[in-house]
């Protein structure tokens, strides 16, 4: 959604704050929610500008499993009980409910704040709204650290637990049942297939998305073999890795456009049964910037 962008590059040059944005083309905003969508996002950054004492500002659109957000969140001073309950945070309120959507502010004086709107692709009931539980498996400590950092600031993604070893990420995904696990191929003793395996082994409902550097062709076929979802490079951005975990985690399979021409078909035996995608979406209310 372009207007989104230019909205947001507008209200930089006027307001003076610094502004980041994270606005994925692969989420599509429906034609006859778009007019209430961009009031909501106009009154959000207003909201920011006349309240938060704000310096930065950062702009999300992100997938659910069955809708997707938006949220403008900002590193100020947070809002009070009424600033939170004044006349626009109700207008963003009756504009989203307008559309079946839902209007949500998160944090507290002094944490700054997250306005989230949920757009659901049908009901709004029906969105999936508690965290993707998403295990770590990466013997890097400074790969982890990045991946945590950035997962954790997205709606509906929560990092359960890490691992840097094939054994150590068994014993994680028994404890906390992850609905999908990163797992980086290249590691030393039991390699990424190995670690793929025992995951499967202790939580067959686990999804896993292979995530590496390495772009043999040899390694995707052994990967999918060993039970993977899914084989990305560590190339890909952020938005992307984003799409790449809600896929994998609906039961799709994904490969790296890199590889999909010449890469053997995978033999993939999906879990039947997909991950349950309960009723609320926990939010991170630390402010990004």
């Amino acid at each position: 959604m372009p207007a989104l962008s230019s909205r947001l590059d507008d209200f930089t040059r006027r307001s003076g704050l610094v502004g980041e944005a994270a606005l994925p083309e692969s989420v599509e905003v429906p034609a006859d929610t778009a007019d209430a969508v961009l009031r909501v996002y106009d009154e959000a950054l207003s909201n920011v500008w006349r309240h938060a004492a704000a310096r930065h500002v950062r702009v999300q659109l992100a997938p659910l499993p069955e809708g997707w957000a938006l949220s403008v969140e900002d590193d100020g001073r947070g809002l009070g009980a009424a600033s939170r309950d004044g006349m626009g945070m109700n207008n963003m309120r009756e504009r989203s409910r307008a559309i079946g959507a839902r209007f949500e502010v998160h944090g507290g004086a002094g944490g700054g704040t997250r306005r989230l709107l949920l757009v659901p692709g049908r009901d709004i009931e029906a969105m999936s709204t508690t965290p993707l539980k998403v295990l770590l498996v990466d013997d890097h400590a400074v790969v982890r650290q990045g991946l945590r950092a950035y997962l954790e600031l997205q709606p509906g993604i929560e990092v359960c637990a890490e691992a840097d070893s094939a054994r150590q990420a068994a014993e994680q995904a028994l404890r906390c049942q992850p609905d999908v696990a990163l797992v980086d191929l290249v590691m030393p003793d039991e390699d990424g297939l190995q670690a793929t395996r025992r995951i499967r082994s202790v939580s067959p409902r686990t999804r896993v998305l292979v995530l590496t550097s390495s772009l043999g062709l040899d390694d995707v076929q052994p990967a999918f073999d060993a039970g993977a979802s899914g084989y990305q490079l560590k190339e890909i951005g952020g938005s992307e890795l984003l799409d790449c975990l809600w896929r994998v985690a609906r039961g799709e399979r994904v490969l790296h456009p890199r590889l999909g021409a010449s890469a053997p078909q995978p033999r993939t035996r999906m879990n039947p049964r997909p991950p349950p995608w309960p009723r609320s979406v926990r939010v991170n209310a630390k402010c990004c910037c």
